[in-house]
């Protein structure tokens, strides 16, 4: 499953699932705390709402958290034991994480992310 995620002014940025979840654990790690998205409005009012980010239901991550993501991440990029935390954290996992990280397209998210709110499609 992809995540598309749509800013207010209409930009995009695709990503895998996995992938988004490999960013969100990494941002967490480098200090970000997700806020919780909104429910999306099409969804049944009367159903209960975690505030998930896992999900393509079309929730909206908000501006300071978007932000605070990016800023997590940019903060990754610049530790030079970047490598060594990528492998401990997902050393059990897929072994792609560790030889696939991309410093430029991790950047093209952080720039996602500084255009503010955005929702996961």
């Amino acid at each position: 499953m992809g995540m598309d995620l749509v800013s207010d002014s209409g930009e995009t940025f695709d990503l895998s699932g996995s992938w988004w979840w490999f960013y969100r654990t990494l941002a967490e790690h480098y200090g970000w705390r997700p806020k919780g998205t909104e429910k999306p409005d099409h969804l049944d009012l009367s159903l209960a709402w975690q505030g998930n980010y896992d999900s393509c239901d079309g929730q909206t991550v908000h501006e300071d958290d978007a932000i605070s993501f990016g800023l997590a991440l940019t903060k990754a990029m610049a530790d030079p034991d970047l490598q060594e935390v990528v492998n401990q954290l997902f050393e059990k996992e897929d072994e792609v994480f560790k030889e696939a990280f991309d410093f430029e397209y991790t950047q093209a998210l952080v720039n996602f992310c500084r255009l503010g709110r955005f929702q996961l499609e």
